[in-house]
């Protein structure tokens, strides 16, 4: 397709959008996309089973999200195309869809108990270990917080009063106040009293004082679901991590 001057119109369409504004971070795919066609031995214009098959020719890491992104830099530039060559084809709608995100997994109270429950027979109940984990549970359950977000919780981030709630710093060092139950206000309460007596005291430990880390507790929140699921079987399939919890 070297006697359409693809290489020119390319060019000249990344000029354009430049111009207008656009930072243009999909040149490099458009160049892709014009090599492809150059490469091609056909005559006649460039049709839409041409855009496709450059678009799903992807490597199998890019997904179909990538797919539809390349199907999409194409759309673009075949429509500038068009202007000059008349009878280039533009690819209609629809014809690549992105995936959609799996649902996620919910779950009951019943299994949150169960998964809490379960903590008393991976360690000796009332052991350190044992009651870290059942109330990690519980407030990964009534908070929806992130892993690293509890992980990081001293105990001056914890404020327990007429009004309870969790002083967290989250991605992009942002800040926000995340209000607790009063049921989970008094478990907070007893557990701190016991496992973090200064103000700097991560309100998690681990055996050595420090912070829990992501893996451990990932690691547990596996073992507890595994033995909670011989009482509640519906835990077997599905998908455990506290971003789910």
């Amino acid at each position: 397709m070297k006697h359409l001057h693809l290489q020119i119109h390319a060019d000249r369409y990344a000029e354009l959008r430049q111009a207008l504004g656009f930072k243009f971070r999909e040149r490099g795919l458009v160049q892709q996309f014009v090599d492809f066609l150059e490469a091609q031995n056909c005559s006649g214009p460039i049709r839409t089973a041409l855009a496709l098959e450059w678009a799903v020719s992807a490597s199998p890491s890019c997904g179909r999200c990538g797919q539809v992104r390349r199907l999409t830099v194409a759309w673009h530039f075949l429509i500038y195309l068009k202007a000059f060559l008349p009878d280039t084809e533009i690819p209609a709608s629809g014809l690549l869809t992105e995936e959609r995100r799996p649902r996620p997994y919910l779950y009951s109270s019943e299994e949150i108990v169960g998964m809490q429950q379960a903590t008393r027979t991976l360690w000796e109940p009332g052991c350190l270990k044992q009651i870290t984990f059942e109330t990690l549970i519980g407030l990964l359950a009534s908070t929806g917080l992130r892993i690293g977000e509890i992980a990081s919780l001293r105990r001056r981030h914890i404020q327990i009063g007429a009004t309870s709630f969790l002083e967290i710093h989250g991605k992009g060092r942002k800040e926000r106040n995340v209000p607790i139950w009063h049921r989970t206000a008094r478990t907070l309460k007893t557990w701190l009293e016991t496992c973090a007596p200064s103000a700097e005291s991560p309100a998690f430990p681990n055996a050595r004082g420090g912070p829990l880390s992501r893996d451990g507790v990932n690691y547990i929140l596996k073992a507890a679901a595994r033995s909670a699921a011989n009482a509640s079987p519906s835990l077997s399939g599905k998908r455990i991590s506290p971003h789910v919890i």
